[in-house]
């Protein structure tokens, strides 16, 4: 009962930064902030290619105007990173950190608005998973992404209290009787991982270091222990250390046929 009331005060956290992505005043994915000053980052394919203005909407239903800094942000493809700024200080901000392959199968958090599109779905959900891969191309496979309007949020890694992914797409799988008959169904998605972020933005370790340092302290007074020297060492310190790590972990698929990938 007490990890259950300290996952909730966390995952309460998780949704205070997190933010809506409004593109020409219609939703078109999810951010979260990662500083204090207001620096947000989203999945770049929601904002790509379009010249109306982009707003941040937190969920306490303030709006604020955003500019892509595309010196610090990674186009869409293999990364699909955007890193956008907000004149506002904000006490709500969640520290980033890589982990390594060793960590499969460890409990992710995932916050967003799918379906956001629909007037009923105005608050962000909250979707628990697990991690399912680590693939060749950066990202990782988990089971908490659900569908369109997700896109750019943030996945949290409660082993080492720490962001550690932000969500991009999701398989297309064709259900078992629905084969050729054209329905598909988001189930799993992908999440792409920060470390290219941290090699393009020098200034962010250092950043993300003193945020870091508040978020624990943070979780100290809710009872939550600092991350363990093990998960420590495979995080933000040792950042090039993993870049390279991604590796590949076999999963079969058994409710349908995976028919490639598609941005939510």
């Amino acid at each position: 009962m007490a990890d259950e009331k300290l996952n909730k005060s966390i995952q309460r956290e998780i949704q205070n930064a997190t933010v809506k992505i409004l593109v020409g005043g219609k939703p078109e994915g999810t951010g979260f902030f990662i500083t204090p000053d207001g620096y947000v980052l989203t999945a770049y394919h929601c904002i790509k290619h379009k010249p109306t203005e982009v707003v941040v909407r937190t969920c306490f239903d303030e709006e604020f105007p955003a500019d892509l800094d595309k010196a610090k942000s990674l186009s869409e493809g293999r990364y699909d990173i955007a890193v956008l700024k907000v004149n506002y200080q904000t006490p709500h901000y969640l520290p980033l950190g890589v982990i390594s392959r060793t960590y499969l199968k460890d409990a992710v958090e995932a916050c967003g608005y799918p379906a956001s599109h629909k007037p009923e779905n105005k608050e962000s959900g909250l979707y628990s998973g697990e991690i399912s891969r680590f693939r060749e191309d950066n990202r990782i496979e988990i089971d908490a992404i659900k569908g369109q309007g997700q896109s750019g949020g943030p996945i949290y890694h409660y082993a080492s209290n720490r962001v550690i992914a932000l969500a991009s797409a999701g398989y297309k799988l064709v259900v078992g009787e629905e084969v050729g008959k054209g329905e598909i169904v988001t189930d799993l998605g992908l999440a792409v991982r920060l470390e290219p972020l941290f090699d393009r933005w020098v200034e962010l370790e250092s950043i993300t270091g003193q945020v870091a340092k508040e978020w624990d302290k943070r979780l100290e007074q809710l009872g939550v222990t600092s991350p363990s020297e093990k998960v420590q060492n495979q995080g933000v310190a040792n950042v090039t250390q993993t870049v390279h790590n991604y590796g590949e972990v076999n999963k079969q698929v058994n409710i349908g046929h995976i028919n490639g990938t598609v941005n939510l």
